[in-house]
């Protein structure tokens, strides 16, 4: 599995040295331990036959370093793709990026990545862009008929014009 061992090469001593301190090994057994796991070894092969480059660590301790291995790394690659979303929007503060590279959690991760997510766009979204909320709420307050707005207006959600409000609000094939 060479291309996981390149997918965390850049963070795996920061993973080695905190593996290290949580098991309470040095961190040259960790760092042998997870190159033997990044070259395809079992955690069972290598607490049977690689002890003597793991320094004795035993089944138990292995078990958890893989384990602990597995979520640092995805913690790693999923702190790279919110910093790589907060570059594209433009967000990304100094600030920020301390506090997410400091992130020690996922969901400490996703907290503080929830303000900045990009939302799913609704129906309702693509109506307001296209112009028909301001048509709606007339629609709503009764001060419009719903055929006003829309005759001759095509959806942008749909291929054909809607001229009826329905019972859920719909009016010109948007949500309200």
């Amino acid at each position: 599995m060479p291309t996981q061992a390149r997918r965390h090469a850049f963070s795996s001593l920061s993973i080695a040295a905190a593996i290290a301190r949580e098991l309470g090994v040095a961190e040259s057994q960790t760092t042998a331990a997870i190159e033997l796991i990044d070259d395809g070894a079992t955690v069972p092969f290598i607490a049977r036959y690689r002890k003597e480059r793991t320094g004795g660590l035993d089944d138990t301790q292995l078990r958890t370093l893989a384990e602990r291995l597995t979520y640092l790394t995805a913690l790693a690659d999923r702190r790279e793709t919110v910093l790589k979303s907060l570059r594209d929007q433009h967000k990304l503060t100094p600030e920020m990026e301390r506090q997410i590279n400091a992130a020690e959690t996922r969901a400490a991760l996703e907290d503080l990545y929830a303000p900045f997510k990009p939302k799913r766009r609704t129906k309702a979204m693509i109506a307001r862009e296209a112009g028909l909320d301001v048509d709606s709420q007339q629609v709503v307050l009764g001060e419009a008929e719903a055929a006003d707005g829309c005759l001759g207006f095509y959806s942008a959600v749909r291929a054909m014009p809607v001229v009826s409000v329905g019972p859920d609000w719909e009016v010109c094939g948007a949500l309200v």
